[in-house]
């Protein structure tokens, strides 16, 4: 799996997405293909908080629920507020 955004955080957020690529076959020079698994900027939104502007954590359990969290940067105009958010098992275009 891997993440997709813009760097764009609060109401201009607008690419927030989880997608699938088959590796297992990939060689030098070749295109990966990506499968839309989860566009996740509803996902965002419905903490209340500000749209994050960099999801930079992506991890799956061995039960396959999907986790991912936000990058806070640590500076001054930002909330400095983390969230770990439970998408839960993603399969592809599951919204």
């Amino acid at each position: 799996m891997v993440l997709e955004r813009d760097n764009k955080g609060g109401p201009d957020a607008a690419i927030k997405r989880i997608y699938s690529v088959e590796m297992s076959e990939l060689t030098s020079g070749n295109t990966v293909s990506k499968l839309l698994l989860r566009d996740i900027k509803a996902d965002l939104d419905a903490t209340g908080a500000m749209t994050f502007e960099k999801v930079e954590g992506l991890a799956r359990n061995m039960e396959g629920e999907v986790f991912i969290l936000n990058d806070n940067d640590g500076v001054d105009d930002n909330s400095g507020e983390n969230q770990l958010i439970n998408l839960g098992v993603l399969e592809p275009n599951a919204g």
